[in-house]
């Protein structure tokens, strides 16, 4: 909510703004246009996240989560909060380290290039690491639809073999 007090307060500033970035045609610049439109995002996508973990913690589970993504209909919510977290946290953490200096090193340019590559690198990774949970998410939910709202139970509780599982 602090960064909310750098957001364009209405039309006018958000022209003057973009404007200003087109005119600038500044890497960095975009960056900061990408930050507020992933902050904005967030902003209206979280608290539905939030809501659904606080209203209801006893369905955080195995079947219970896949029954919320998948028949529940939440794989799209989760799929634009997936790229927004990770992009807006990425670039959030490359813009911390330009601005205070961290890896500068003695050529601030190729520091840059540096840091832009290990931010590219960090939202691909965790994106592919957010795509394949969210999509195992999906895949067990349409296979466990039928049986929607069962509960997980572990195999130890219920007194079946690894074997007996594994068929």
């Amino acid at each position: 909510l602090l960064a909310l007090r750098k957001f364009p307060a209405d039309w006018r500033q958000y022209r003057i703004a973009a404007t200003h970035g087109s005119r600038l045609r500044h890497g960095d610049t975009v960056l900061w246009f990408v930050q507020v439109a992933t902050g904005f995002a967030m902003f209206f996508l979280a608290p539905v996240h939030l809501y659904a973990m606080f209203m209801h913690p006893d369905l955080i589970g195995p079947y219970a989560s896949a029954d919320r993504v998948w028949t529940g209909g939440f794989w799209p919510l989760y799929l634009a909060l997936l790229f927004a977290v990770e992009v807006h946290g990425s670039v959030g953490l490359y813009r911390l380290a330009v601005k205070w200096g961290w890896f500068e090193g003695g050529d601030a340019r190729a520091s840059r290039r540096r840091l832009k590559i290990a931010m590219w690198g960090l939202i691909a990774f965790l994106l592919t690491l957010g795509l394949t949970t969210l999509m195992a998410e999906i895949r067990m939910g349409v296979e466990h639809a039928p049986r929607a709202g069962e509960r997980y139970v572990p195999t130890w509780q219920r007194g079946v073999t690894a074997a007996e599982e594994a068929r």
